[in-house]
């Protein structure tokens, strides 16, 4: 049986402080095929540029604005998943291999 993809959508806002770790503690899971994608809600902080110059291969998609909508931000996660499954979490979450 094939292991299927997976899509992690991260939901970060000002997240500067915990996002590389998070999304190191996602590159070290042992999973064959793991897409990620950050969802920002407008943060002011260095968070966003920090992904971009460390894992270039993370889809950003920013909001341009602070929408503290978080439903909706889960949902363009889906939207944008490029796979069948999608985990869904934020950016103080740090996993364990």
């Amino acid at each position: 049986m094939a292991i299927e993809p997976v899509t992690v959508a991260v939901i970060n806002f000002n997240g500067e402080d915990i996002i590389v770790e998070t999304l190191s503690s996602i590159k070290r899971l042992n999973y064959p095929d793991l897409r990620v994608i950050l969802i920002d809600d407008g943060s002011t902080d260095r968070s966003v540029e920090l992904v971009r110059r460390g894992y270039p291969d993370v889809r950003i998609f920013e909001m341009g604005r602070n929408t503290k909508r978080l439903n909706m931000l889960r949902n363009i996660g889906i939207r944008e998943a490029t796979t069948d499954l999608v985990f869904v979490t934020d950016n103080d979450v740090v996993f364990q291999p």
